[in-house]
């Protein structure tokens, strides 16, 4: 579904992009029809993925119900007949419950981020891995089942503009930079800061001085942003995101376009500073997760 729904977006933006074009050659019709049968398998997968999460909610139910009917009958049975205490029957229940949470587990995912950890979040691509930095930063707040919270705050009632704005930083692993100043891509007009000890340090952390000193931060990137390199591009989205300095801070493959020290310097610094974040780290390198505090497994279903 997701998929289907990014091609379907991204047929909205072509149209956009190539209006011009589009346009000059009066292929409006054409382009329209395009448009429409990305929305028709967007359409069918919104529909089908709905259908499985009602089918899976009424089964879970069900069974969930049954398997408590039969464990009552059965320990209740077994109470009376005198092979289970009181005490043992309420033991088995609990551990029931356990066992019943535990296999939900493997048909939904449940998880909580906090302060004073840094986590790693693994798995094969396609398994929802970018799709859950997505959800965390509020952008699927109305497509998505389940709970999400912050400080025990359902993620409806907050305010989610203010607090991307504020507290929550995402670097991509391949971000698209603005066609404006190294500057403007890392600040956004916000450069009160600029002057701190700490810029200087992310610069050293991410060994950009050499780039910086010759470039300077109003060198301008292209439209196209291939006027630097891609290793360029995710230093100045990572540096973005540690000049923000926000609450959550989460990195997409921080270190696939990293040097090994580059890498080691980065993830040294996150350890150092996440008592007071939550650091969330989306990566395939073992180095990486081998030191991060938890991993989270995302396994392609």
């Amino acid at each position: 579904m997701r998929e289907s729904q990014a091609k379907f977006f991204a047929g909205l933006l072509e149209q956009l992009k190539f209006i011009k074009l589009i346009k000059i050659n009066a292929v409006q019709e054409e382009i329209n029809k395009r448009a429409d049968e990305k929305f028709d398998k967007f359409n069918h997968a919104v529909v089908r993925n709905q259908r499985v999460n009602y089918l899976y909610s009424g089964m879970d139910g069900i069974i969930s119900t049954i398997a408590q009917i039969v464990l009552f009958v059965i320990g209740g049975l077994q109470v009376l007949y005198g092979n289970f205490t009181i005490g043992m029957f309420t033991i088995f229940t609990a551990y029931f419950n356990l066992m019943l949470n535990a296999a939900r587990y493997f048909y939904g995912f449940n998880a909580t981020f906090k302060r004073g950890k840094l986590y790693a979040i693994v798995g094969a691509n396609g398994a929802g891995k970018s799709t859950l930095t997505n959800i965390i930063s509020g952008l699927y707040i109305n497509n998505v089942s389940g709970e999400i919270a912050y400080n025990n705050t359902d993620i409806r009632l907050v305010d989610m503009i203010a607090a991307r704005r504020k507290n929550i930083g995402i670097a991509a692993q391949e971000p698209e930079l603005v066609s404006d100043s190294i500057l403007y891509n890392i600040t956004y007009g916000n450069h009160a800061q600029l002057d701190n000890a700490h810029f200087s340090e992310y610069i050293k952390i991410l060994n950009m001085t050499n780039f910086i000193d010759k470039h300077g931060l109003h060198f301008e990137i292209n439209e196209t942003n291939n006027n630097i390199s891609g290793g360029e591009k995710q230093k100045i989205a990572i540096l973005s995101v540690l000049y923000k300095n926000p609450e959550v801070m989460i990195f997409d493959e921080p270190t696939s376009a990293l040097d090994a020290d580059t890498a080691s310097r980065l993830i040294n610094y996150l350890q150092r500073i996440k008592n007071k974040k939550i650091v969330i780290v989306i990566t395939h390198d073992t180095s990486i997760r081998d030191i991060c505090d938890e991993q989270l497994l995302f396994a392609r279903i």
